[in-house]
């Protein structure tokens, strides 16, 4: 039996007690004791979400963020640590949409705007670096949505086209839908 609902702060008290001295694990324990008393407040999953991100068990963090989100929409801290996990995922495409979803509830967002800008300056390094190209084209392929979009027959000629024709770039990025597709590929890995 939990105490009253002026005590479920506790967890949450003793949790970041833990995290500020680094004790990860103890944080963890103690903010799934606060989302145990208090189901519908999505700081403690964000909470368990900054923790589980120190610990390296990213797939983990991005489902407490995506509850906290559930529960909260407008939870921008949500968005800021589920973008920050994925950009150390280095799923560069899903990291620019959690912040342009976070951006379009709060446009002037600092860390939204800082966590996007970096996210698009490691884009363009990813893009005019050699290394790892391949591992990171593997990994973008394994996602579903990536997936999809570079095989359609449709991006498939796009893409080649503009291979033999740097030009025909102008004409289809006209198009909003194959622009979007493009950058997600571009964003992912895929294409330079």
């Amino acid at each position: 039996v939990y105490k009253r609902q002026s005590t479920q702060s506790t967890g949450r008290e003793e949790g970041n007690e833990h995290f500020k001295n680094q004790r990860y694990p103890e944080a963890v324990k103690c903010y799934t004791e606060a989302v145990k008393r208090n189901p519908k407040d999505p700081v403690n999953y964000s909470n368990r979400a900054a923790c589980y991100t120190k610990l390296g068990a990213y797939p983990d963090g991005i489902k407490d963020c995506e509850t906290a989100i559930e529960i909260d929409k407008n939870f921008i801290k949500a968005y800021i640590r589920k973008g920050h996990i994925h950009y150390l995922m280095k799923e560069y495409h899903k990291c620019l949409a959690v912040y342009d979803a976070g951006l379009k509830i709060d446009p002037e967002n600092k860390e939204l705007q800082d966590g996007r800008a970096k996210t698009m300056v490691a884009i363009s390094q990813q893009s005019h670096s050699n290394d790892n190209n391949e591992e990171a084209a593997k990994r973008a392929l394994n996602d579903p949505e990536i997936r999809a979009i570079y095989t359609s027959p449709v991006i498939q000629k796009v893409l080649q086209d503009m291979q033999n024709d740097p030009r025909s770039a102008q004409h289809y990025l006209k198009d909003p839908d194959i622009a979007a597709k493009i950058e997600k590929l571009i964003a992912a890995g895929i294409v330079k």
